[in-house]
């Protein structure tokens, strides 16, 4: 069992295990040291503090939202935003071969757009999203390009033609 009280200074302590089951709302004039901390005093090798989002479906499925970490703010209307989420879903809910997926989901035109999508195979940039990478890529795999026409554009910057292709 657990306790919840609040200090004298304003501060909220709460110890044990607690069931707070209408939900907890904190709105205040916040510090940037941080809205919620968890502190672990464990001296273990095991990862602690842990953030669990357990959703417990009565019928599980494929597809099935799990949880959401939601970046809101104000537009410079004062309306309020959301900027960015992500989303953790089932994406195999079979048992013994359970898979997971997550959704990055971004602002784009005033409107939400999943701009990536993490499963258990791939990494997928979808919906207009590009990629920019500043540094050398490395693959040991095959690089597929299916397209209508597809293109392949290369850039010399330094204006040398030590572009190679190997066939």
């Amino acid at each position: 069992s657990g306790s919840i009280r609040l200090g004298n200074d304003g501060t909220f302590h709460v110890t044990g295990n607690t069931n707070i089951g209408a939900g907890l709302d904190v709105t205040g004039a916040i510090t940037s040291t941080g809205n919620l901390t968890l502190t672990s005093t464990d001296d273990g090798s095991v990862a602690s503090p842990v953030v669990e989002f357990y959703r417990n479906s009565a019928s599980p499925a494929d597809a099935d939202l799990l949880g959401e970490l939601k970046f809101t703010g104000e537009d410079d209307g004062g309306g309020k935003s959301l900027f960015a989420k992500i989303t953790a879903k089932i994406d195999d809910a079979s048992s013994g071969s359970e898979d997971g997926a997550l959704e990055f989901t971004l602002r784009k035109a005033n409107s939400n757009n999943i701009g990536a999508r993490l499963t258990s195979t791939d990494l997928k940039l979808i919906n207009g999203t590009g990629l920019e990478v500043a540094g050398d890529i490395t693959s040991t795999g095959d690089l597929t390009i299916t397209n209508t026409y597809p293109r392949i554009y290369l850039t010399d910057t330094n204006h040398n033609s030590d572009f190679i292709i190997i066939n």
